[in-house]
């Protein structure tokens, strides 16, 4: 402790800060006093390889924290020492408790992740209208090196807002794909060959929609295209062989359609198809197919999709649900030598969404009381 008056406890707090790799972060000054100062100066002391951010005059750069009434100033005292010092035009430093002010640390090239150095708030003076000023002991913390900064565009399954407009990005799309199923996806961007399978995985299997029609036995045969490609806002049926979570794509070019769609002209009895996507979460409404744990699934009106799938719309499928009567649902994919293979891992079969959900909408228990929706239709439950 330095000669002078002397407070029971320090009015400056520090925490350990983590730096990421390449970038800078805030070292933040925190204060509990009263206003019975009238300023107050500090020197931040770092070790060798960890310095901070300066002005263009070479001055650090330290960002006040509370209000513009108080001042800061600052300069670079010797190698890696630094001195700021706060005064308030109104002669009296205002009462607080919070972040007083901010210091931006940087590291040299050489440096590694996970590496730890060493600071320390040191020469803390707080002055009053009395003579002797307060002095303080040195608060030390602790620098550590963390990963890069994430500086990806983030597009993210549950964000209700439709992906900004921008060209030549790194993206994160944050999209849950389950394993050895069938799924539906469609992007805001184009992906190549190269950048699917980095994406996905090298066994990855994608399919674009290009048509259906009645068959025999009053089903459908839904018609798909393999490529290796996918093209910004066209859906697609997806399978990877690992559970993906999110995943990643460089330099690309985000522009997002509203109504992503695919629609095949009328058929032999003048309905037709189609293949739609959205990239906010939606309620799928009723005369909808989605694709669900390798099923087919139509919808009954209360179904809820997150963003960055698709789902179907046949009218045949309609018009024979309308009249209660079956309609299997036969899947082909054709590949790009002309060959036709069935989708054998995918269910063949229309399957209702039974789920039971309350009068907001949310899925509930089968056995919840009270009013419910299943199946499109309300019931008292007691």
């Amino acid at each position: 402790m330095m000669i002078g008056n002397v407070f029971a406890e320090n009015k400056l707090s520090v925490n350990d800060v983590v730096i990421p790799l390449g970038d800078k972060t805030a070292i933040e000054i925190k204060c509990d006093f009263e206003s019975q100062f009238k300023g107050y100066q500090f020197d931040i002391e770092l070790a060798d390889g960890v310095s901070l951010e300066l002005d263009e005059a070479g001055k650090p750069i330290g960002e006040n924290g509370f209000n513009t009434d108080h001042i800061v100033s600052s300069s670079k005292v010797s190698g890696n020492k630094y001195r700021f010092v706060v005064v308030s035009l109104s002669g009296q430093l205002l009462p607080l408790s919070g972040t007083v002010l901010r210091a931006y640390a940087t590291i040299d090239e050489a440096t590694t992740i996970g590496s730890t150095f060493t600071g320390k708030i040191t020469a803390i003076e707080f002055t009053t209208n009395e003579t002797e000023p307060y002095y303080f002991d040195d608060i030390p913390f602790t620098l550590s090196i963390g990963e890069p900064m994430d500086t990806r565009v983030v597009l993210d399954e549950e964000s209700s807002v439709l992906p900004a407009t921008v060209s030549g990005v790194d993206v994160r799309v944050k999209r849950t794909i389950k394993a050895n199923t069938w799924s539906s996806i469609v992007l805001p961007f184009s992906m190549s060959n190269e950048q699917v399978k980095a994406a996905f995985g090298d066994d990855v299997e994608v399919a674009k929609f290009t048509g259906w029609e009645e068959t025999e036995d009053d089903g459908i045969s839904v018609g798909f295209l393999e490529v290796n490609e996918i093209e910004a806002n066209i859906p697609y049926i997806i399978k990877v062989s690992s559970l993906i979570t999110e995943f990643v794509a460089d330099a690309v070019d985000i522009q997002a359609d509203e109504d992503p769609c695919v629609t095949v002209g009328k058929n032999s009895k003048g309905t037709f198809g189609s293949f739609t996507g959205s990239y906010v979460p939606i309620t799928i409404e009723e005369e909808n197919l989605f694709l669900s744990d390798n099923k087919f699934w139509y919808s009954t009106g209360l179904t809820h999709m997150k963003g960055y799938r698709a789902y179907f719309y046949f009218q045949t499928v309609l018009d024979s649900y309308n009249t209660q009567k079956a309609a299997p649902m036969s899947l082909s994919i054709t590949f790009n030598d002309g060959n036709v293979t069935r989708i054998d891992s995918l269910d063949a079969d229309i399957n209702i969404d039974n789920s039971t959900f309350n009068l907001k909408g949310m899925k509930v228990d089968g056995s919840a009381k009270g009013m419910i929706i299943k199946s499109g239709k309300k019931y008292l439950q007691k």
